[in-house]
Formats: structure tokens, C-alpha cells, sequence
């Protein structure tokens, strides 16, 4: 099973839909239930989490063979990234409990810019070291993909 973080956006939306396709079964990670009440009907387990609440995402994690992560947009951010900084350590946490063979993060919106990207694009978007992509060659923006390596080196 695949847990889907933004589900009902784009990238979510098509990331769940070829799981789908290809016979996997899918968790989609909602804020709202009532509005993923067609990818229910499809047939996906809806877990509701706030991007910023380390439990609920840990139970949304919990028994996903790998996870799609995301920091919603927040196109108005407090100096210093406060709101990004809590969803990504709620995120670290919950990996951290849950272990899942793969994740894959969708590390930023505008990602055809070169400049101007906030903390997706300024620096180590999990913190040093805290996740390590497949061949052990850290990176911090496009995607993070990460398999059966230890966390937290």
C-alpha cells in the first residue's frame, strides 16, 4: 500500500492514479474527507492528517510500503519559514516511527525556477543528513527519494 500526501492536487492526484492503474492499493492523506469523496468511491482508503501533525502521519504512514510527501504552498510564509519548518519536522518524525521502504517529496512548486525558491531551494530540506537518497548522494530539491538506508547519518 501507498500512502499519497495531496491527493487531490495535481501531482498527488496523478501519482495516485498510475498506483492505481498498476494494481496498487492507495491511502490518500486528506485534510478534508469530504472533499476526496471520489477518490473514495474509487476505492481509496482516506487517512485524515494535518501536514503539521506528526501522529496523524505517523498513523497515515503506518504499514505503507512507501509514501508520497509534500509541504503544501504557502505563498505568504512567515519570516523564516516557521510553517514549513513544523510540517517538516512532523514529517521527519513520522518517518522516523513508521520506516516505509520508499518516499518519494515533492520538494517544490515552481520548480522551473532557478532562483527564488524559499527553503525548498536554499538549503537541506530535512535538515543535514536526516533523509539519504537511493546511491547515498544527498540533494534537496526537485525530488528526495529515499530506499532502504538507514535515516538520521
Amino acid at each position: 500500500m501507498y500512502a499519497i500526501m495531496g491527493i487531490t492536487g495535481q501531482v498527488g492526484g496523478a501519482t495516485a492514479r498510475t498506483l492505481i492503474k498498476e494494481g496498487k492499493r492507495v491511502r490518500g492523506i486528506v485534510r478534508d474527507k469530504a472533499k476526496a469523496s471520489a477518490w473514495e468511491a474509487a476505492g481509496v482508503e482516506l487517512a485524515v492528517a494535518d501536514a503539521g501533525d506528526a501522529a496523524a502521519l505517523e498513523a497515515a504512514f503506518r504499514g505503507a510500503e512507501g509514501v508520497f510527501l509534500m509541504v503544501p504552498p504557502n505563498f505568504a510564509p512567515a519570516p523564516g519559514y516557521a510553517e514549513s519548518r513544523t510540517i517538516v519536522a512532523a514529517l521527519r518524525l513520522a518517518l522516523d516511527a513508521t520506516r516505509p521502504n520508499k518516499a518519494v517529496h515533492l520538494s517544490s512548486i515552481g520548480a522551473q525556477r532557478k532562483k527564488g525558491l524559499g527553503p525548498h531551494h536554499s538549503g537541506p530540506h530535512f535538515g543535514t543528513g536526516t533523509l539519504l537518497p537511493v546511491g547515498s548522494q544527498r540533494f534537496h530539491s526537485s525530488c528526495l527519494v529515499y530506499g532502504k538506508l538507514p535515516m538520521g547519518r
